[in-house]
Parts: C-alpha cells; structure tokens; sequence
C-alpha cells in the first residue's frame, strides 16, 4: 500500500505521522520515516506534509 505524505505504510495501513513530526515523502515505510519539526518552524497536526515557520517573535511550545 502506498502512502500519501505526512503518512506512512504500518502493517499495511497508513498512519499519520504525529504532532511534532512530518513527511513530505510518498510511499515511506515506517514511523522512523517522519522527521522531527526543527526549531524555528510548527509541525501542530498529524500528518502534517510540510512544517510552517514561525512568525517572526512567535515560537510554539514544546511541539515534539
């Protein structure tokens, strides 16, 4: 089963990835396929595709 970005294949399901996390990649395998969201940027909902930036002077609190 392929996947879209922000999800992953698991036991032949797709899963979104988590807060805190994304994947802008189809078809990925396994949870370790979604990457933390650096600093600086906001990965807020599951399955999120691509992180968002903070505005500058903002941050997000504790988003992994």
């Amino acid at each position: 089963m392929r996947c879209a970005s922000g999800s992953v294949n698991s036991n032949d399901e797709c899963v979104k990835c988590p807060k805190g996390y994304y994947n802008n990649k189809e078809g990925q395998i396994a949870l370790k396929s979604c990457i933390g969201c650096s600093e600086g940027y906001k990965c807020s909902d599951e399955g999120t595709v691509e992180p968002i930036k903070c505005p500058k002077g903002t941050f997000e609190w504790n988003s992994i």
